[in-house]
């Protein structure tokens, strides 16, 4: 027992609930945000980066609404409703905005790389050039809390994943199946380290975004349109995406033994 200055007995503060106290902040955590929209025709993946021809009007607010401390977020549309108006993905992409290009006749090119996930809840303002909507983010932390995480079952998986990424990268140099020469290594450059080896979504989140990338749409001729759709909705990410590796790794090994294939295979 504690005594004050004049020696009487002190009260002692009421015990903190943590619970209650952890509750709240899950509350917190879990609430919609506001953000920022922009639409794109096809979905953007975490790391992924993206060059898109913009009027300069859209250059200033993306500024504006990051100076300001917002959010800027896109998301993707359906692109199987023929002689509908698309509709929104039901997932999207935090992006930062790494570089732009003003051209002399005011239009322009933005570089936007993708970031923190999200689920998208509901419009709150839809005008004309001007879109807000909340939604909820996603972290690949708390999957894998939901789940159990394991370290042995993680690097298993990390495991079997950059086994079949090294497999992929392979076959898509030694085919020579780059648009252009380099494009490979400029993806691998931009999406930045491999993740740690007990980070099996963020493994999975790297691998989309490198056999995903518009400009390796060559190599993935059949298998992998709708990817980013799929890694963004699926619950178990690591296993649409070493689907997606493993079945792109078939149509490349079935190319390299075709004639065309076989003219290009890098010796």
């Amino acid at each position: 027992m504690s005594v004050d200055l004049e020696g009487e007995a002190a009260v002692p503060p009421p015990a903190l609930d943590m619970s209650l106290l952890q509750q709240r902040i899950e509350i917190a955590r879990d609430a919609p945000e506001r953000v920022r929209l922009f639409v794109l025709e096809t979905a953007l993946l975490p790391r992924q980066r993206a060059t898109l021809p913009v009027p300069d009007s859209v250059v200033r607010e993306i500024q504006e609404e990051i100076a300001a401390g917002g959010t800027v977020a896109v998301i993707g549309t359906t692109d199987d409703c023929v002689g509908e108006v698309p509709r929104l993905h039901s997932h999207g992409v935090a992006v930062d905005l790494v570089n732009s290009l003003t051209y002399g006749d005011g239009d322009c090119v933005i570089d936007l790389v993708g970031a923190r996930k999200f689920e998208f809840d509901e419009l709150l303002t839809d005008e004309p050039g001007y879109t807000e909507a909340s939604v909820r983010w996603i972290d690949n932390s708390d999957d894998e809390a939901e789940d159990g995480w394991d370290r042995a079952v993680a690097q298993e998986k990390c495991g079997d994943l950059e086994r079949l990424l090294l497999r992929w990268i392979s076959l898509v140099r030694s085919l020579r199946l780059e648009g252009e020469p380099g494009e490979l290594s400029a993806v691998l450059n931009e999406v930045g380290e491999l993740p740690e080896t007990t980070q099996p979504a963020e493994l999975a989140e790297y691998a989309a975004a490198v056999i995903g990338d518009r400009r390796l749409r060559h190599a993935v001729a059949g298998p992998v349109p709708g990817l980013a759709t799929l890694v963004m909705s699926e619950k178990d990410t690591v296993g649409a995406v070493k689907k997606a590796l493993v079945d792109s790794i078939d149509f490349l090994e079935a190319y390299s033994m075709s004639p065309q294939g076989l003219a290009e295979v890098d010796l």
